[in-house]
């Protein structure tokens, strides 16, 4: 189906951008196969947070979140991406539950960008406690 020369993660990025704009999951799970077949999966966040980013915007947050769980530790850039595609999708609770797992489990802090958009999700709910929460930490980190 395809014949690639040189493949490297920036060919695979531009890529998985042409996949999210026509939303095509299809071509994009090839994308993502050509990813590990090269291994630049695990090494490359990168491509890690287009890989995640391509199937939010397809509406397929089940594969985003399995491409998330291919990175043993993913940095902020992924767990907001994953968050944002939640969020995008309109799933707040799993964008809040991501969010929470982000902040305690693993302690990364969260960045302006996670936080307006677990403000929204919060939006989305109705739910001001947890507005409140967020907003609470953004202030107690300086953001």
């Amino acid at each position: 189906m395809f014949s690639f020369e040189k493949v490297d993660h920036f060919t695979l990025l531009f890529a998985l951008k042409a996949c999210s704009a026509l939303k095509s999951t299809n071509f994009g799970k090839t994308i993502h196969g050509l990813g590990k077949k090269y291994g630049m999966i695990h090494s490359n966040m990168f491509l890690g947070s287009g890989l995640i980013d391509m199937y939010s915007k397809c509406g397929n947050m089940d594969d985003a979140f399995r491409a998330f769980e291919e990175y043993s530790k993913p940095d902020i850039v992924l767990w907001t991406t994953l968050v944002t595609g939640y969020e995008k999708n309109f799933k707040p609770d799993e964008a809040l539950v991501v969010f929470t797992g982000m902040a305690m489990a693993h302690c990364i802090s969260s960045d302006p960008i996670t936080l307006v958009t677990v403000v929204s999700a919060c939006t989305q709910l109705l739910n001001l406690k947890a507005g409140k929460s967020v907003t609470c930490t953004r202030v107690s980190n300086g953001l």
